[in-house]
């Protein structure tokens, strides 16, 4: 009996290292399909809480469950019942992300309530990222290509010359996003209070952001994140990031002139009106086209639940709605994390995602506007089961559920000690 205690324990230890590590692996699939669908981060999740089935954890932690069984009545009642061809990938696809997205929410405060934060994971995980960046800047585009489906299969021999590197992702903008979001939980666990060596990750991020993924979507995330964090980070950090912008776009500007966001910044010139940038460019073209119309869609259907199946229906009906404004793209799935909830949910997609507001908040000023930031950006081309996304809410849920500050390694003591 001992031994088989002895080896769940650390059979148990050992998938909760693997699910964190995965989580921010999401994309690595070491060459087993070309697709970049999130795998790992479900399946080591899943083993993972399976070992902790027998553990005592409040309901709310069980909440996010009820996501992916609402997609499975959402395909059995409202969508064609076809398990193979393409409806049915659709389908299955679409409950496996919400299941991640369930598992990691609730993977991550199984996690928490029996140990530390795992800060080094994260901040080792997070320069890997940044190398391979720099290795595909500099060196080889292709650097990882055997590990990682890449979105854009055409590398350039020349990647500082091109739309920008994609690190462990499949493409650019997944690559900004990652750092961004990763960058986010760090200020939140830290109750923006960084200290020097999280302070220092921060700014490689930033640099790395305009310098090596150039996406465009990230860069305006920034500008977004300004007036609703300013009033929450140290003065110092400002003056630091915002001198460190002014260098790096500078020297982007001045050493390469062919870049994508330089492009863009020259066609906001000649053509300040937005309108014309959006209709000019193909890549916002796109993405403000999959912001707009799940919404619009939602409203269409009365708010009703739609399902999986008809959305490149109502893209394609969108798409001559507007009449040539939103040219580029196709509807092959919806590229908006809150837009897919409310489209494929309806009102009961936007139940959840007030219901997740309303218990991340703790009644501060600063929460509020941390969190309205956050629900702002999900509107944009976020994968629904991106899992720090779920280890944001997931994070947010056990600070209430604790009523504390810190989640941190650095700190004398762990969560679990804490409440001793």
């Amino acid at each position: 009996m001992k031994i088989k205690n002895y080896l769940n324990f650390h059979l148990r230890d050992m998938f909760a290292s693997l699910f964190i590590i995965f989580s921010l692996l999401p994309w690595v699939n070491f060459g087993l399909n070309s697709r970049d669908s999130q795998v790992w981060p479900l399946l080591f999740g899943l083993i993972f809480l399976i070992f902790s089935i027998h553990k005592k954890v409040p309901v709310l932690f069980l909440y996010p469950i009820i996501i992916p069984i609402l997609g499975f009545f959402t395909w059995f009642f409202l969508s064609d019942l076809t398990t193979d061809g393409i409806k049915g990938f659709i389908a299955i696809r679409g409950i496996l992300s919400y299941m991640g997205f369930a598992v990691c929410f609730i993977g991550l405060l199984f996690f928490l309530n029996e140990r530390k934060f795992p800060i080094n994971i994260f901040l080792s995980i997070n320069i890997v990222y940044v190398i391979i960046g720099i290795l595909q800047a500099f060196i080889d585009p292709a650097v990882v290509s055997s590990i990682v489906a890449s979105r854009d299969q055409s590398f350039s021999s020349n990647a500082l010359l091109a739309r920008g590197v994609t690190g462990l992702t499949p493409e650019p903008t997944y690559f900004g996003i990652f750092l961004y979001f990763i960058s986010f939980i760090y200020l939140i666990i830290y109750d923006f209070k960084p200290p020097r060596k999280i302070t220092l990750i921060l700014l490689l991020n930033l640099i790395t952001i305009i310098l090596l993924t150039r996406s465009t979507m990230v860069l305006l995330f920034l500008v977004i994140t300004v007036p609703f964090l300013i009033h929450r980070m140290n003065v110092t950090f400002i003056m630091l990031g915002a001198l460190l912008t002014i260098l790096t776009v500078t020297f982007t500007i001045f050493f390469f002139p062919e870049t994508r966001f330089v492009r863009l910044a020259n066609l906001v010139i000649e053509n300040p009106q937005i309108l014309e940038l959006v209709i000019l460019d193909e890549s916002i073209n796109d993405r403000i086209s999959h912001v707009l119309f799940p919404l619009q869609g939602a409203l269409l259907n009365d708010l009703l639940p739609v399902g999986f199946h008809k959305w490149p229906e109502t893209f394609a009906y969108l798409t001559d709605y507007w009449d040539g404004i939103f040219w580029y793209g196709t509807g092959g799935s919806i590229m908006s994390f809150f837009g897919l909830y409310i489209y494929e949910f309806g009102f009961l997609g936007l139940i959840i995602m007030g219901y997740i507001f309303i218990k991340i908040q703790d009644g501060t000023y600063g929460r509020f506007m941390e969190t309205s930031l956050l629900f702002i950006l999900l509107n944009t081309s976020i994968p629904p089961s991106f899992p720090l996304i779920a280890f944001i809410f997931a994070i947010y849920f056990y600070k209430n559920f604790q009523n504390q500050n810190y989640l941190t390694e650095s700190g004398s003591q762990s969560i679990k000690n804490e409440n001793k």
